[in-house]
């Protein structure tokens, strides 16, 4: 088994990188010469540019540091995986905060002399960080005259899992393959703009497909050599059609001046991991793509991003690396004369039990947490445990279904616990001395392997896991116990307009959509520890209540599919969060002061 006594005696460690050395969790199915993404926090900008200058001195050409603005929080880097473990090493000696990000990157090649440049909007741009954008389709085109006319509204696409080997269906297909080249200043994925000099931009490129007046949209995204439009259903689309689709498709009257704005759409990598940190592991590419909305925008045009998008994992303080990131671009942007707003669903785990707080009374009295592991999960599944900043000596231990916990060693600090099922490592509990999750806080890692296998090697067992947490110090940890309703885990920065749904006609707020709140068994209201924001204030909920269902009757909200004469119903607060997406578009073009949706 991979030995992990090094990291865990680093200084600062993700405990995902731990289980990524152990398993090869998100690592070997990803690109022979992937980069692994970091997301690295230094402190004060002058640490943070000091830093990057020692980094890229001692590592050379193994990092790669894009883009060069982002030292006023952090910054971000990506690591060739090979080089990882000195890096990181150095990193964690330097006391500063990383997390690592997942899947691979694959390293884009250099752009050539005829690269376009990236297109610049002249006006209002509208930015979506999400999956599938339908870029032909008819909502999404622009208007002249009163009529569609078939150029698409998207300005710039990027593809962060794009490849070159992606072109290929255009050539298969006979046709003139369109003009995607890497995005220089980011160094992986590829990029699209609706004109591009050199070649075939998207509008030249769907011009390959008219029928008439229509576009043959099923072959205009076969050859586009963008997986995304064809991988699964096309979330970013129907998004897109809330917030900026024309005519409107959300209920009441509709406005019959049409959009004037630009679309900028970032495709995240498709990351295939069960469980409520799996879109968590996201980190660096998020912030990226908002690095990338924000370069097609002159600086004192109004930008509005729709974020539909987080996972549950977390602090849940406002303190994360990704919230702080965020905090900090979007003030950068505004302080320096352009309005932005970054709009963010507040998540759709009300129903889903996803914490357990306790208790860890004095003197060492060990209390038990059960987690039910199903059978048939063919990805990782991962349990945070988090402890009070005081709580520097707490000991952890943990058992799979069948074993006898009370037999096993308590795991302290800077230590490790193993899984074995047939002589394969299946699962770890990792016992950090301090993360980079938090400056204070410090957090453990339940990580436990597939549950089912499709090649016959050994699998986690299904059933009750059991984990054990004591605190051998002199005073009590915690005060309550009980299942709560979480928000989403990028819901507690500053900066973020948190949205939550409500039903029409009724108001009611829907069972899944998070609110934030939560009710003791005494029946009285207490601070959430959806946690705090990063003013440290409690934050009881989404800041915003938006439209996610028709009505009692009609749960859920129609929008576009991926072809032009498609629908399709989804619920939640990425519904509310696109349609309050829409209300700060239409007020940012207006010259208005964002205010919330009417409710």
């Amino acid at each position: 088994m991979p030995d992990v006594t090094e990291p865990l005696s680093w200084r600062r460690i993700d405990p995902y990188y731990l289980w990524s050395v152990v398993s090869g969790f998100g690592v070997d199915s990803g690109p022979a010469e992937g980069w692994l993404p970091l997301l690295v926090e230094a402190g004060e900008p002058a640490a943070a540019a000091e830093l990057r200058q020692v980094v890229q001195a001692k590592f050379g050409q193994s990092v790669a540091c894009p883009p060069a603005d982002d030292e006023a929080c952090g910054f971000i880097l990506y690591v060739a995986f090979a080089d990882a473990t000195p890096l990181l090493t150095f990193l964690s000696g330097a006391d500063a905060r990383w997390e690592m990000s997942l899947p691979l990157l694959q390293r884009a090649p250099a752009q050539g002399a005829d690269a376009a440049p990236r297109p610049v909007a002249n006006g209002q741009v509208i930015g979506f960080i999400d999956y599938g954008c339908a870029f032909a389709h008819r909502k999404l085109r622009v208007w002249e005259n009163g009529k569609r006319i078939q150029r698409s509204r998207v300005l710039a696409l990027w593809d962060q899992a794009g490849t070159v080997a992606n072109l290929a269906d255009a050539a298969d297909d006979g046709v003139e393959p369109p003009a995607w080249q890497p995005p220089e200043d980011f160094g992986y994925g590829m990029e699209w703009h609706r004109t591009s000099p050199q070649g075939r931009g998207i509008d030249r490129y769907m011009e390959q497909f008219l029928l008439g007046d229509a576009i043959d949209e099923e072959g205009c995204y076969r050859s586009s050599g963008y997986a995304g439009i064809r991988a699964g259903d096309p979330h970013g689309t129907y998004v897109m059609d809330l917030a900026v689709g024309h005519p409107s498709p959300l209920p009441g009257p509709a406005p019959k001046e049409p959009p004037k704005h630009d679309i900028v759409f970032v495709e995240l990598p498709r990351l295939r991991v069960h469980g409520y940190s799996a879109t968590w592991l996201l980190r660096a590419q998020v912030l990226a793509a908002v690095k990338y909305i924000f370069s097609c925008a002159k600086p004192e045009q109004p930008v509005a991003i729709n974020l539909s998008y987080g996972g549950y994992a977390g602090s849940h303080d406002g303190g994360s690396i990704l919230e702080r990131a965020l905090d900090e671009v979007v003030k950068q942007r505004i302080d320096t004369g352009g309005p932005t707003e970054l709009v963010i669903a507040a998540g759709n785990a009300g129903t889903s039990r996803t914490h357990a707080e306790d208790l860890l009374p004095a003197g060492g009295a060990p209390v038990s947490f059960r987690v039910s592991i199903p059978p048939h999960v063919p990805t990782d599944q991962f349990v945070e445990i988090w402890f009070d900043e005081e709580a520097a000596d707490c000991e952890l231990r943990a058992a799979m279904p069948g074993q006898d916990i009370g037999n096993l060693a308590w795991n302290k600090p800077g230590s490790s616990q193993a899984f074995e099922q047939g002589g394969v490592q299946v699962g770890m509990l990792a016992v950090p001395k301090s993360v980079g999750q938090s400056w204070t806080r410090r957090m453990a890692l339940l990580a436990i392997g597939p549950t089912v296998s499709a090649t016959g090697e050994s699998v986690a067992p299904s059933g009750v896991w059991t984990f054990e947490a004591r605190n051998p110090g002199p005073q009590d940890r915690s005060d309550r116990v009980t299942p709560y309703d979480t928000l989403n885990s990028l819901a507690h920065g500053k900066r973020g307009r948190v949205v939550g749904g409500y039903v029409g006609g009724s108001n009611r707020v829907p069972d899944e959509c998070s609110r934030g709140t939560r009710n003791e068994q005494d029946g009285q209201e207490r601070p959430p520890l959806n946690g705090r924001d990063a003013d440290g204030k409690p934050r009881f909920g989404p800041e915003w209540l938006a439209l996610s269902d028709e009505s009692e009757a009609l749960p859920g909200l129609a929008g576009a599919a991926r072809l032009g004469n498609e629908q399709v119903r989804r619920t939640g607060t990425s519904v509310a969060c696109a349609v309050a997406t829409r209300h700060v578009v239409r007020r940012q073009a207006q010259g208005q002061s964002t205010a919330p949706p009417p409710h």
